[in-house]
């Protein structure tokens, strides 16, 4: 990977649905070769795909937050058996397992704080 391919990474991390013309043309690149690149950066991996953006406040998710979770008990059952449990749940967007004295950290995004105890009761 050289330095357009990184140029090339940087536009779409901004802009996902750039036109390749104006992305060959903002690099210093003619459309083809700049194609191709792309091509090859998806082909090989590094680009894993392309996602839309949610603007989540405009959608009437006005409270975003993120819930620390320590388990009963920190063995693989009660990890699978929690991760299965928060899968279906429609307001956690992320879930990270981390080290230290938390096992989880979630990033959860609904329409009222209010709802934010009910939530995290509904993990137990």
């Amino acid at each position: 990977m050289d330095r357009i391919d990184q140029k090339i990474l940087d536009a779409l991390q901004v802009d996902g649905r750039i036109p390749v013309v104006e992305l060959a043309e903002s690099i210093g690149l003619s459309p083809t070769p700049c194609h191709r690149r792309i091509k090859i950066l998806e082909s090989i991996g590094i680009i894993s795909g392309y996602a839309a953006k949610i603007d989540l406040e405009h959608y009437g998710l006005t409270v975003n937050a993120f819930v620390s979770v320590r388990l009963r008990q920190s063995n693989d059952e009660a990890m699978r058996k929690f991760e299965s449990k928060i899968q279906v749940m429609d307001e956690v967007l992320e879930c990270y397992l981390v080290s230290g004295r938390q096992d989880y950290v979630l990033r959860v995004s609904q329409q009222e704080s209010q709802n934010l105890p009910r939530t995290s009761s509904a993990m137990n």
